[in-house]
């Protein structure tokens, strides 16, 4: 009996004893990674050409690469700047705009060491018989007028015919597609000059003796000036001012051709 009460009270110390303390969990840190910020996309900039600058824009790749670009093919409005787009751009002088710090120009570029070119009288024929104002005016770029102290067609058909040339002269003109070589080519067929204008690449320049080019600084002129060699001679016959709208909130900046883009 006394074993009995032995073997009951060894089991109930036995019980009562605590349960051994477990090994400790691995518990998180409380240091929360922060997860990277979404990072939000750039708004593309809208960018609108004027429809007088179609097929007429030497920078077009260096815009493209920083803008999305509207080809206008009508009328615009700087009403649609901060609705529509951010920048628009327009060849000529228009009122309210701002103009570019660089103005191309338009050049002829005669080689003087063939005929009819070798007589120097023929020089100032080709120059009188384009009338700038008229181009500008035929490709809706807007400029301000210059005084035309030019001469009819008539006289220079007789100055030609004086030269040697009553029946005038064909001639293949090289051009860079600066605006207006149509509206060139027009006013010389009036006085019997007949021009066969040929889009022309970097390889095919020296084939032609008569060039009609763009340049927008002066050492690009230079370089038009001396493709010929000795025999070179470059008449500039107008101008293309380039005007542009930007919304205030984009920088601007401007191609070597004169063409606003976002910085």
């Amino acid at each position: 009996m006394r074993a009995l009460w032995l073997s009951l009270l060894v089991f109930m110390v036995v019980a009562c004893e605590p349960e051994p303390t477990p090994f400790p969990v691995d518990m998180p840190s409380e240091e929360i990674t922060q997860l990277p910020a979404t990072q939000e996309q750039p708004v593309a900039i809208r960018y609108a050409l004027a429809a007088n600058t179609e097929n007429h824009v030497s920078d077009l790749n260096l815009i493209a690469a920083k803008a999305e670009i509207t080809q206008l093919e009508d009328t615009f409005s700087a009403a649609d700047l901060g609705t529509r787009f951010d920048v628009i751009a327009a060849y000529g002088n228009w009122p309210g705009a701002i103009l570019s710090p660089v103005t191309p120009t338009v050049s002829l570029v005669i080689n003087t060491s063939v005929a009819p070119f070798t007589d120097e009288s023929i020089i100032p024929i080709l120059e009188a018989s384009v009338d700038p104002a008229s181009v500008l005016e035929a490709l809706a770029i807007p400029v301000e007028r210059s005084a035309s102290g030019g001469s009819s067609p008539a006289d220079l058909r007789v100055q030609l015919a004086n030269a040697g040339w009553p029946d005038g002269f064909e001639r293949a003109l090289g051009h860079s597609n600066p605006p207006g070589v149509d509206e060139i080519v027009q006013q010389w067929a009036a006085i019997h000059i007949t021009a066969y204008p040929q889009l022309m690449t970097q390889a095919e320049v020296n084939p032609y003796d008569l060039l009609l080019v763009q340049w927008s600084s002066p050492d690009e002129r230079e370089l038009w000036s001396t493709i010929f060699g000795a025999t070179t001679r470059v008449v500039d016959l107008y101008s293309l001012p380039i005007s542009y709208w930007a919304v205030p909130e984009v920088n601007i900046e401007f191609t070597p051709g004169g063409w606003p883009v976002p910085s």
